[in-house]
């Protein structure tokens, strides 16, 4: 399992874990994701940032083409794509009719 953790500032930071080889076509990679408390709105496009930079890893070390959504507010999901050796690409922004999900913090 590969981890990687971002300091987001504020006490805030967040860990995801991947399975170390690449899943079959259409699994998820991602197997956790926790963050040390709710982050406030502003640290959406930071954590996008990051993420990008850890799905292209990911995509450069197992030769593979990766998608990621990111629901970047309450309405708004943004689709990225990964491809080995080339930078990540936002494909799409689109707006839902309603609020889709609320972040809640993880009880231990």
């Amino acid at each position: 399992m590969k981890t990687f953790t971002c300091n987001f500032g504020a006490g805030v930071t967040c860990t995801i874990k991947v399975d170390d080889a690449p899943l079959a076509a259409g699994k998820i990679h991602i197997r956790e994701c926790s963050w040390s408390r709710i982050p406030a709105r502003k640290t959406i496009r930071p954590y996008v940032a990051w993420m990008n930079i850890v799905n292209r890893q990911l995509a450069n070390e197992w030769g593979l083409n990766l998608i990621h959504v990111f629901q970047t507010s309450p309405t708004t999901i943004e689709t990225w794509f990964y491809e080995p050796g080339k930078p990540a690409r936002r494909t799409s922004v689109k707006k839902l009719a309603s609020q889709s999900i609320r972040i809640t913090q993880q009880q231990p």
